[in-house]
């Protein structure tokens, strides 16, 4: 059987996104797009090729260097050279042909199971065989169906009419066919507003908060606002949703989705809101995002035990500011999405020690593996004193 060919130009494309990202620390969808946009000679057989091998190469850094005979260590400094190497491990394994001559010759490698998933030694301490693997999958795509506008059922007809299969599961869809999906939201076949994509997982977080109509709630760090919507959802349009960031500009995009869902409950705010008082806060705190490397692989990568540290600082400062901005009886939710304890069970441990009047009500860990959704830590807190 003949070897495939790798053409140089889509060799050259792929190490240098490769490198951008592992040496540089740039994000990888960013890095894509922008090396595709520069590339406009490229077909779509192109961009999936370059696409594919640097999420494998991304994804399996680790393996594809052990492969190549280099010995792995958290702390090594990887150059330039290692990125050759690992995408030449890439091309064996996937049958090409190299694009360059005088190669070493292939390495017959045990791999132990932290090379073979590829992660590092102390991410993979953190967490089970089994999430880790999962993690490693393509994540499927789930849709959030705005019933406020339509129900489930009449947004599966319409999936299906355009071509677009599609699993009924409660008020979410999941997409069976996502070639049919990517080339009719691309065609912008359906309305916006209709539904938000939005992982299974994270469409647990929302109805953990217990929010009713008419209660006065903040999304303290409200990002794009997918949770936002949520909840909003969940209050069937009534009561007041504060929806706050540090970015203006998601604040203004919150905007622009809230009047397509046709919500409006929801007024937003610059950060940090320090003289208001609500029933309920949800506090989505920035954390390392390691629940979500399936679609995320280079975070991998780029997170260190030093940036979990600084992350646990700001999250612990996030948890001072907003506990003042909660009623006597209201709740509070913590959440993020990692499966890191320091993050998670640890910051609420260390909270709960420092405010005895406040207590732990429920405590979600959602893990990749056990179902199809990405990692997510929740805790609802309840304040049952006077400040």
């Amino acid at each position: 059987m003949t070897a495939k060919k790798i053409h140089r130009p889509m060799w050259d494309g792929a190490m240098g996104i490769i490198s951008s990202i592992l040496l540089e620390g740039k994000p990888l969808d960013q890095t894509l797009k922008a090396v595709y946009k520069k590339n406009p000679k490229w077909g779509s057989k192109d961009r999936r090729f370059v696409g594919k091998m640097v999420f494998d190469c991304i994804r399996y850094w680790r393996k594809y260097l052990v492969m190549a005979g280099e010995t792995w260590r958290d702390d090594v400094v990887w150059k330039q050279p290692h990125v050759v190497l690992a995408m030449i491990s890439w091309a064996r394994e996937h049958d090409y042909e190299l694009p360059m001559e005088c190669l070493p010759a292939p390495l017959n490698v045990q791999l132990s199971f932290a090379d073979q998933e590829a992660f590092p030694d102390w991410m993979a301490r953190e967490t089970s065989p089994e999430v880790l693997a999962a993690l490693n999958q393509e994540a499927p795509v789930f849709l959030r169906v705005n019933t406020l506008k339509n129900s489930p059922a009449s947004v599966a007809r319409m999936m299906q009419d355009k071509g677009v299969a599609v699993e009924v599961l409660g008020d979410t869809l999941k997409i069976v066919d996502r070639a049919a999906f990517k080339k009719a939201t691309t065609a912008e076949l359906f309305p916006a507003g209709l539904f938000e994509v939005q992982d299974l997982g994270s469409q647990q977080i929302a109805p953990m908060l217990g929010a009713r109509p008419d209660d006065r709630i903040l999304d303290a760090c409200a990002g794009n606002g997918g949770k936002t919507l949520h909840l909003a959802q969940l209050m069937k349009n009534q009561g007041q949703i504060t929806a706050s960031d540090i970015a203006e500009l998601k604040l203004r995009q919150i905007e622009v989705r809230c009047r397509d869902a046709r919500v409006s409950i929801v007024r937003t705010r610059l950060a940090p809101i320090t003289d208001l008082v609500f029933d309920a806060v949800l506090l989505d705190v920035p954390c390392s995002g390691l629940g979500v490397i399936r679609r995320h692989p280079e975070r991998k990568w780029q997170c260190t035990p030093a940036t979990i540290n600084e992350l646990v600082q700001v999250q612990r400062q996030l948890l001072e500011s907003y506990h003042t901005a909660v009623r006597p009886g209201g709740a509070l939710l913590y959440v993020t999405c990692t499966f890191i304890a320091a993050e998670n069970q640890q910051q609420i441990k260390s909270f709960l020690e420092r405010h005895p009047a406040w207590h732990l009500e429920e405590e979600k860990v959602l893990l990749t593996g056990q179902r199809e959704w990405d990692c997510f830590y929740a805790a609802r807190l309840r304040f049952s004193g006077p400040l």
